[in-house]
């Protein structure tokens, strides 16, 4: 279970999880009550936090899936027989650098 492409997905599924988690709460409250909640020090916070997150998590995402995962597919349709170009030592530098 520890493949590069396990550890590349795993990193996408917790990007798309942020999105949720992050968004949902701000959504659902300008929906019925056109206001934000949650006051004091905490509520400005997670206000300009949910933003960035959101926004981050789906470049994270799209990095993730375009870039990382289809170079390392492309590298073992292109060369099935080599040791793999990329070790996976080196995949875990790339994830938390997207």
């Amino acid at each position: 279970m520890r493949k590069t492409t396990n550890f590349l997905l795993v990193h996408m599924a917790v990007s798309d999880l942020l999105l949720p988690i992050f968004l949902f709460p701000q959504v659902i409250t300008e929906l019925y009550i056109n206001s934000w909640l949650v006051g004091g020090l905490f509520g400005q916070a997670f206000c300009k936090l949910y933003v960035f997150v959101s926004d981050v998590s789906v470049a994270v995402c799209i990095q993730s899936l375009l870039v990382l995962l289809a170079a390392d597919r492309f590298e073992a349709v292109v060369f099935p027989l080599l040791s793999p170009l990329v070790s996976p030592k080196l995949y875990l530098f790339f994830i938390p650098a997207t």
